[in-house]
């Protein structure tokens, strides 16, 4: 499982992030064209129990999911090795990855393989760290939280991912394991890693947005609306506001200590 799943942070709108490894065999040959049918029953299955398909198609059923571990390796190698933009967007997920069923011996080794290379490569670690550079806060010069036409602001673009980002980009640099990330939060301050208040803040943020959000999808799925990380800022009181902006200005602060890798 990959993305949200795990992390174990998901929300009652994720979506399938999954990827499939196997001990040997190339693209397009009897080994893939078996797992390439097998994930392609895993992705129908999912989806048909309220799990829908991902819409960038980071499933097992897909090509660039489903590697055997050689091949899984050259893959991790060629990120890491030539990290940009593209390189980086391909790969964070990935680092969120957690073996969930059959020979995990295989992912396990995969993915010490894939911390081991990321860890040793500054340039990837900067490369990840670049995408957390152009967020902005979600607050406008008056201090009130800027929402679109329907009142709502999307915390998922403008909370979770900034602190899903800057998380795995220092638990990376700093050879911390773990896949949660109020888990990478925890380790950075234990470690004396990174300022205590920062990490603190960050983490009382997380916990914040996620409730906010989980509290919204339960509103709107009562209402017969289609679940999303967009919550009703009009509909909120005065000190769930203030909530949400301080939670904006932690990940701020979060993110300037991202920046300095």
């Amino acid at each position: 499982m990959l993305g949200s799943a795990g992390r174990g942070d998901s929300l009652l709108s994720a979506d399938q992030d999954n990827a499939l490894v196997y001990e040997a065999g190339e693209p397009g040959g009897k080994e893939d064209a078996w797992f390439a049918e097998a994930g392609a029953y895993i992705a129908d299955i999912l989806h048909e129990v309220g799990v829908p398909y991902c819409e960038g198609g980071v499933m097992a059923k897909n090509p660039g999911c489903r590697h055997s571990l050689e091949n899984w390796k050259k893959v991790v190698e060629g990120w890491v090795e030539r990290p940009g933009p593209k390189e980086a967007l391909a790969s964070d997920i990935f680092f969120d990855g957690v073996p969930v069923y059959g020979e995990l011996a295989l992912a396990s080794d995969l993915m010490a393989y894939s911390y081991a290379l990321a860890e040793a490569s500054p340039t990837f670690i900067a490369a990840l760290a670049r995408f957390a550079k152009d967020w902005q806060p979600p607050i406008g010069i008056f201090g009130r939280l800027l929402t679109d036409n329907d009142g709502r602001v999307d915390l998922k673009k403008n909370g979770l991912l900034p602190i899903v980002t800057a998380a795995r980009t220092l638990a990376l640099k700093h050879g911390i394991r773990p896949t949660s990330t109020v888990t990478r939060l925890t380790e950075l301050k234990t470690r004396s890693l990174a300022d205590a208040g920062v990490i603190d803040k960050a983490i009382a943020a997380f916990t914040v947005i996620v409730r906010t959000v989980l509290a919204q999808q339960v509103k709107d799925s009562d209402r017969g609306i289609g679940l999303s990380a967009r919550v009703d800022v009009v509909a909120m009181g005065a000190d769930e506001k203030e909530g949400l902006t301080k939670a904006m200005r932690a990940i701020n602060d979060l993110i300037k200590e991202t920046l300095q890798l």
